[in-house]
């Protein structure tokens, strides 16, 4: 039941002996071998800037990504949620929780971008006139289908 395919005349199950295509290794060799890192590439380029944190942080400066992030932020800032907020938060006792506007000037990619800025408007939403909590909402919308089913 032997194929032709299969070569059998040097297996042995428990060698260290490993046939590649530029040669062979000896039982000697396996036994020293060691992990090779990659080494990674150096990520520093001109277009950066220190940070508070000490790293260095790479600078956007496509001017129609730049364009299109102050416009998202714009939109933010003409909401009278904003405008709430920066009355009654002064920024001298604004807190980690409170909605801080992205910076446009950091290399982000689009899909990060989108979300800080999608998390930015949320946390605005909450210094809306008459903002309910979304678990108010919640708690609504599961009323309402309690009573339909009924």
């Amino acid at each position: 039941m032997s194929s032709g395919n299969v070569r059998q005349d040097n297996f042995e199950p428990n060698s260290f002996v490993r046939k590649a295509t530029k040669g062979k290794m000896s039982e000697d060799s396996a036994e020293n071998l060691t992990v090779k890192k990659r080494p990674k590439p150096n990520s520093k380029s001109e277009d950066s800037k220190p940070s508070k944190t000490g790293k260095t942080t790479e600078v956007e400066t496509d001017p129609a990504v730049l364009q299109r992030r102050q416009k998202q932020i714009d939109y933010g800032k003409n909401t009278v949620g904003y405008h709430n907020y920066i009355k009654e938060v002064p920024i001298e006792t604004r807190g980690k929780e409170d909605p801080k506007t992205p910076d446009k000037y950091t290399k982000y990619s689009r899909r990060s971008w989108d979300a800080q800025i999608k998390l930015w408007r949320i946390k605005l939403h909450k210094y809306d006139p008459n903002a309910t909590s979304k678990t108010e909402d919640v708690e609504s919308i599961k009323c309402e289908y309690d009573y339909e089913s009924d």
